[in-house]
């Protein structure tokens, strides 16, 4: 391991007799003196070693609650910057989702950079071995530990480099290198069956770089070259079963000028994740199981996987969940809450350039204005700052701007409560697929009210229907009354719900209990705010969550680094907390996981620069590197398709849409677990038509993002929708999907032939609603105005007597008589009384079929294309939706043959 920040070249040396070998002499070292500072060396490191059994006896004790693991990544960095960037962007993001679906958090500690450059060795030395010592914390000495070695020993301290205390703390051994000393703190001088070591053939590729590359790759000390070969020796004798070696390849090494960037590492990657897993897996029994067979068990497990995810990793937001907790409790009434939210905001407009762990560090908030609103008039009023009403109102609502970070603070207060020991109850709108349906809320909720032994628990268990429910919960909500037992209800985002019939049915109109407290969550703007508002004129105090203040920044940015044993200098902190951007916990949030994963220690203040403020161009930023990184290639492909989709895809769909289309073959489902993997921060899965999984972006600026990088090109965007119109038209097999999706998506292409051949032609068009139908035919229709008083420009259409009382002579969605259809869409005419005015003509410019007369010279039946006698001929009409209006438009399309 090199210094971070400090240059690398080799430095004096001193064997335990304090005999120092000078600087410019070390490459000429002879081989019995390396020889004998390396055998010191070993005879000191075989001294303070452990002796102890390798496979210590397992409890099989099952946690009880979520754990932490923390995995330390060890070798030379400059050389290893293509292995740790295979792991940091490959395969840590899947063994992380791994640990999430067994509870547990994966913290990887990967110290390319992390320590301001300005630190001394001692800084340096002891931030990696503390490092170590917490990996160690959990697991009785046997932390997870990852080596790496090339054929670069490292940089080695000189003895003035190392304090006595330091040196007898972390048991350091001179004339060794602190990569080398990682690896005996991590793994030698005590076993660790946890610990892997990966070592690098140079076979085939180093001798062929060009020798100022090569520099880069092989250590440049003699003794730093024999204490290397020693120490893989050593290794491989210690831990035959946990020592891999793996080759890489560089392409077209003789024109390599930079850093060269290693290929193959596929396996090396593999061998990690197998290794790691198998070592999780024995060292963290699993939790309690949740069958997966049992949906309510599922559902339980999306939304506890939520509330760690969400609630783990808050920092300041301090106040404002005490002061929903102390309001649940029933410590502070509501007029105080109301003040302390006004006092918030006014604390808002300070600035704090101190990173902060106090309270102080909060974002700021303010009581919604809503003068117009029903609650703003007469002694509901609960946003005004006068004639504010006493009365105890125990439904709150916290809205926010997109990203501000409202699901954050209520998974705070649901973490608090719990430590409280406040009943409480979350639900997370969005983190299911069902989870955005109300009768999903209520059924969740009567669950975690009713008894193991209550009789209506197999009611709510085995029931879907939403009235049902909502009877059983109003009961135990009555009962809960009657208990005066303190209850708190957690609702996050209600802008997710699935707008169905009575969604709202669940939400208290005349507010709840004096015992029950009601918190929810929205987006402010959305159409979600109205309606509740409507719903709850009176008993809802609105809150509005503000921007995040200078010193909650400097909070976010030092704690969400600290975890991962990283620490920007004052310069960079200042860089990112003074962006304009990261007043919202989003982009701020988004900026550290960025930073997080950057692993070029030269070029970080450039690149924190380079950070966009804006939420969009961020994503944008995030994104393209995300595409660029992409070995699938279709990373790219699956986000267009989304982004064009209008209500998401189902997950089958997007399989089949990434892979080969024509042939019928979905993406292989290596490719997708990559592609989902990848993306997963970026999409959420939800409930949609017939409650089926559809999966969608997780936020309105990643379509944005990805509408104004790939999809600004009208060629691009139209193969997407063609696409679109293939799958839903030849593979979906829901026909209501299907006929609604296909002709969107025609349409979308600008594919009008297809278009009116599939509303004319399809049985399956029948499932479009007919406004739809009038409104696609419209923008492909004839726009020539017919004057029919002066008889010219125009011809009037007609059936004959026998077509008239067919069906389908206009299309095949069309259900009843010809003469009582539509001529355009089929529509039924008779909840229209036929007038002049919805006569359907067809203008001078269109060619006329065969035998069809001028105006008033007799008539040709429109349908079969056969004159009619006179007195014989039947009018056809427009419905009201293919009707233009005062004026009589020509009812022939443009693209018709």
């Amino acid at each position: 391991m090199v210094s971070h920040g400090k240059p690398v070249y080799p430095v004096a040396v001193s064997s335990h007799s304090n005999r120092w070998v000078k600087k410019k002499d070390r490459n000429k070292e002879p081989d019995e003196e390396i020889s004998r500072i390396i055998q010191q060396c070993w005879d000191e490191i075989g001294a303070k070693c452990v002796a102890g059994p390798k496979e210590p006896v397992i409890s099989g004790e099952k946690r009880s609650e979520w754990k932490a693991v923390r995995l330390f990544v060890s070798s030379t960095f400059h050389d290893y910057h293509s292995e740790r960037e295979v792991l940091v962007k490959k395969v840590f993001p899947e063994l992380r989702e791994w640990c999430l679906q067994r509870q547990l958090h994966l913290i990887e500690c990967d110290l390319r950079w992390g320590v301001p450059k300005d630190s001394t060795t001692a800084a340096v030395l002891c931030t990696c071995m503390d490092e170590i010592d917490r990996c160690h914390g959990d697991t009785e000495g046997r932390g997870m530990f990852l080596n790496m070695l090339g054929e670069r020993y490292g940089w080695i301290p000189g003895v003035s480099d190392v304090p006595a205390d330091l040196a007898e703390q972390f048991q350091w051994v001179h004339n060794t290198s602190i990569t080398s000393m990682e690896i005996m703190l991590g793994a030698y001088y005590r076993p660790n069956r946890n610990a892997a070591f990966f070592i690098r053939s140079p076979e085939g590729w180093l001798d062929k770089l060009p020798e100022e590359i090569q520099k880069q790759f092989i250590d440049h000390s003699a003794l730093g070259r024999a204490q290397l070969k020693v120490l893989k020796e050593r290794l491989r004798e210690k831990y035959p079963d946990q020592c891999f070696n793996y080759n890489c390849f560089v392409e077209e090494p003789e024109t390599v000028t930079g850093r060269p960037d290693l290929k193959g590492l596929d396996e090396f990657g593999n061998q990690v994740l197998s290794f790691f897993k198998e070592a999780i897996d024995r060292e963290y029994p699993a939790m309690e199981e949740h069958d997966e067979n049992d949906p309510n068990m599922r559902e339980e497990f999306c939304h506890k996987c939520a509330l760690e995810q969400k609630g783990s990793m808050v920092f300041g937001r301090n106040r404002e969940c005490n002061l929903i907790i102390q309001y649940a409790q029933g410590e502070i009434s509501y007029e105080v809450l109301a003040e302390s939210w006004d006092k918030l905001a006014g604390d808002g407009t300070k600035a704090d350039t101190k990173a902060d762990t106090s309270d102080e560090g909060i974002a700021s908030l303010s009581l919604e204005d809503d003068s117009g609103s029903p609650e703003s008039q007469g002694e509901g009023d609960a946003s005004g700052s006068s004639g504010r009403n006493t009365e105890r109102k125990n439904v709150l609502a916290v809205i926010a701007e997109p990203g501000a970070g409202k699901s954050s603070l209520l998974a705070k207060c649901a973490i608090e409560a719990k430590a409280a020991k406040l009943d409480m109850f979350i639900h997370f709108v969005g983190s299911s697929g069902i989870s955005t349906s109300h009768t999903n809320i209520m059924k969740r909720l009567c669950l975690y009210l009713l008894s193991d032994d209550d009789p209506r628990l197999a009611k709510v268990t085995d029931s879907e229907e939403s009235n049902l429910v909502h009877s059983i919960l109003e009961e135990l909500l009555e009962e809960r009354k009657q208990s005066g037992r303190k209850l708190l209800v957690l609702v996050d985002d209600l802008s997710q719900l699935t707008n169905a019939d009575g969604f709202l049915s669940w939400f208290p109109q005349d507010g709840t209990s004096p015992n029950m407290t009601l918190v929810v969550s929205m987006v402010h703007g959305d159409g979600i705010v109205k309606t509740v508002k409507e719903r709850c004129p009176y008993m809802v105090t609105w809150v509005t969550l503000g921007h995040l203040t200078e010193s909650a920044r400097y909070n976010i940015v030092t704690n969400y680094l600290k975890q991962y044993n990283k620490t920007l200098d004052p310069e960079q902190t200042k860089l990112v907390v003074e962006s304009e951007g990261a007043k919202n916990a989003l982009w701020l949030s988004m900026a550290c996981e960025e930073l997080r994963v950057f692993g070029v220690f030269d070029l970080l203040t450039k690149y924190i620069r380079d950070l966009p403020s804006s939420l969009d161009a961020l994503l944008e930023k995030i994104l393209t590197r995300l595409v660029t990184e992409d070995e699938t290639i279709l990373v790219k492909k699956t986000l267009c398709l989304m982004e064009c989709a209008r209500e998401g895809l189902r997950e089958q769909a997007l399989q089949l849409l990434v892979g080969d289309l024509g042939q019928d073959k979905p993406v292989p489902m290596l490719h997708w677990a990559m592609i989902n993997r990848t993306l997963k921060p970026f999409i959420r899965i939800s409930s949609n038509y017939q409650q089926l999984n559809q999966i969608t972006f997780y936020h309105h600026a990643i379509g944005k993002a990805v509408r104004s990088q790939w999809l600004a090109d009208k060629d691009t965007l139209t193969k997407q929708h063609q696409a679109l119109a293939e799958y839903f038209e030849h593979h979906c097999d829901d026909v209501h999907l299907l006929a609604r999706e296909a002709a969107y998506h025609m349409n979308a292409a600008r594919d009008g032939q297809k278009l009116l051949k599939f509303i004319r032609n399809d049985d399956r068009s029948r499932y479009i609603d007919a406004v739809s139908v009038s409104r696609y035919i419209r923008e492909y229709r004839c726009r020539s105005v017919i004057y029919r008083e002066i008889n010219i420009g125009g011809a009037q259409l007609f059936c004959c007597q026998f077509c008239a009382n067919m069906r389908q002579g206009f299309c095949k969605r069309q259900m009843f008589y010809n003469k009582d259809s539509c001529v355009l869409c089929g529509q039924n005419l008779n909840f229209v009384t036929p007038m002049v005015e919805n006569y359907a003509y067809w203008c001078g410019r269109h060619p006329r079929p065969r035998n069809m007369p001028f105006w008033g010279h007799g008539a040709v039946c429109h349908i079969c294309k056969k004159p009619i006698m006179q007195g014989w001929q039947v009018p056809l009409h427009l419905c009201r939706f293919c009707h233009t209006g005062i004026f009589t438009i020509c009812c022939r399309t443009e693209i018709e043959e």
